[in-house]
């Protein structure tokens, strides 16, 4: 079985790619007023690469959310299925105190 990236390691990806999308803005941002035309192409080139890794990696966290989600969806369904007895009696008690703690307001 391939191994996944973890979520937490997925969230650092994201935050490290938008700290450079961000400081490629601000040069850019501050570029523009009293940089050759040049200096301003490049800074934006540099901004548009950084936006492109951004949204990769944005599209890989979503596909491994995506599937760890079908995946618990599958186990989940597969447990019900062997287990209907013990998951009548889980749903009964969860239902059990969520409606004894909202009779209790």
């Amino acid at each position: 079985m391939a191994r996944r990236p973890t979520a937490d390691h997925s969230i650092d990806d994201i935050v490290s790619e938008f700290r450079d999308l961000a400081a490629s803005i601000d040069e850019l941002l501050s570029a523009t007023g009293n940089e050759s035309s040049d200096a301003l192409a490049q800074l934006k080139s540099r901004a548009a690469d950084r936006l492109k890794q951004a949204k990769a990696t944005f599209n890989r966290v979503e596909r491994t959310a995506v599937q760890t989600a079908k995946d618990v969806a599958t186990k989940s369904d597969d447990y019900v299925h062997d287990n209907p007895w013990t998951s009548i009696a889980l749903g009964t008690g969860v239902g059990l105190l969520v409606g004894l703690l909202i009779g209790r307001r």
